[in-house]
Formats: C-alpha cells, structure tokens, sequence
C-alpha cells in the first residue's frame, strides 16, 4: 500500500510509453496527469523521471496523494499512454508515532479516556521549564529565566534545578523572584550553585514543592535570648499567682536537678 498523504512521497514506477509508429520506448517530453478518486483530474505538479530502461517514473506531491486513491497516465503525442492505479494507506508507523507526539494535548480531555489521564497526570506532575537569558550575566546565586513569566514573588521557595550545560543536575531551593515586566523573571537561589550556569542552559522548577528558608526556619526556632528565659537548675526564681481577687500569691522557687 501507498502511504497516504505523506510529507515525502515516494516515486511510482508507471510503465514504458511507447512510440506508435516504430515502437520505440520514450525517455523524455513525457507529461503525468493525475486522477484522484472522487476529485478532476489535472496536470501532475510532481516531478518526472526515467529509469534505465525507459520506464517513467512519477514522485507526486503531498496533496496528490491524499485521496483513497488515484490514476497516474504518462502520456505524450503519437504514444501509447501507460497508466497505473495507486491505492493508498494511512500514514506509516512512523508517521504516524510523529502525529500522536505532535498531537495538542490540550485537546483530549473527554472524561473516563486515557487523553484525561494523562492531562490529570500532567497537571499533578506541573514542572516548569525556563531557559537562562545572557544578560545580567548568570552567576552561581542570580539569572535572568525567560519561559517562566509569572508574578514577583509566585515561585519563591519552590525548588530549582539544571537541566542542561555543566551545571546539569544541580538544585537550589529559590530565595526571591523578580518579574521584570519583559516577559523575564529574576531568580535568586537559596544556596549557590557549584558553578555558574550560562546563557542557552534551561532550568526545570516544581512550583508544587516549598523549601522554607533557612532564615524563615532559624526564626521559628528558640533564639539565645529566649533560651535565657527557661530555668535553669540551680536557680531561683519567683513567681506570682494571680488571683480573680486581691489575693496574689507571691513564691520562690529553686529549680532542682533534672530527674
């Protein structure tokens, strides 16, 4: 079967057209017509070609080819004309695996079908992709991402990763963003990079992961100040009862050992 309505059709080899007077076989001013199933025929715009032996050969363009089927007729003045009926396929295996990955993904999203799951999938599973920008020049903490144009502030804390060049693979949690209105966003990382990316390298970010700060965390823990405030043993300390009524109670206590 001929494939149908490929990007590089393949030649047909239509026959011999032989003179009618002396029998002699044609090997130039041949002309192709071409008639398509269901559709009028017409001047072939492909190309036309000659084996060794006189055979026409007819490489058609890729709308001639779309149709079920179609007719070539090699003919030319006081010839008999050779003819040839083609029946075509769907596309190759091949051709046809370039059709599915090419496919929108956005355009199947009928409810109970595998292209709904995958959309599920895609949407729990969102990484960003953003590609590093030559100026201000990239360094290991600061880059300039385009690809990724979301407000100041949006991907704070999600964590940063190379996707290519010499610092594939390497991963920071991010500490600030910048948009700076020019479809761009500035990234500062948390921690440094072993070593500075440069312009053309690609970054992935999950914006569904969230890496506190290491200043947000510190803060959150007990300071010296307020580790000075627990008791400690050894020491004396009062402290006051407050009552509904004027009867406050005043005591010292004496914090023994730890048990």
């Amino acid at each position: 079967m001929y494939p149908r309505n490929a990007a590089n059709p393949e030649r047909i080899a239509i026959g011999p057209v032989v003179q009618i007077t002396d029998g002699a076989v044609q090997t130039a001013g041949v002309a192709v017509k071409v008639i398509p199933q269901g559709g009028s025929e017409a001047s072939g715009a492909g190309t036309v070609a000659y084996s060794a032996d006189g055979v026409v050969l007819y490489t058609p363009t890729q709308g001639e080819t779309n149709h079920t089927s179609f007719l070539l007729v090699a003919r030319k003045t006081g010839c008999i004309p050779a003819t040839v009926t083609v029946v075509t396929s769907a596309a190759g295996i091949a051709s046809i695996a370039d059709a599915v990955w090419d496919e929108h993904y956005n355009q199947h999203t009928t409810a109970g079908t595998f292209g709904k799951l995958m959309d599920t999938l895609r949407k729990s599973n969102n990484v960003l992709e953003g590609t590093i920008l030559a100026s201000p020049t990239p360094t290991t903490t600061v880059f300039r991402l385009s690809g990724v144009d979301f407000p100041t502030g949006a991907l704070e804390h999600s964590v940063l990763w190379m996707a290519s060049g010499t610092s594939e693979n390497q991963n920071s949690p991010i500490l600030t963003t910048l948009n700076n209105g020019d479809g761009t966003v500035t990234v500062t990382l948390e921690e440094a990079l072993v070593t500075a990316p440069v312009a053309g390298d690609t970054v992935l970010i999950d914006p569904t992961s969230h890496v506190h700060a290491i200043a947000d965390i510190q803060a959150g823990l007990a300071t010296a100040t307020e580790l000075a405030k627990v008791p400690k043993s050894g020491e004396t300390r009062r402290y006051t009862q407050v009552a509904s009524n004027t009867g406050n109670k005043t005591a010292d206590v004496s914090i023994g050992a730890p048990l």
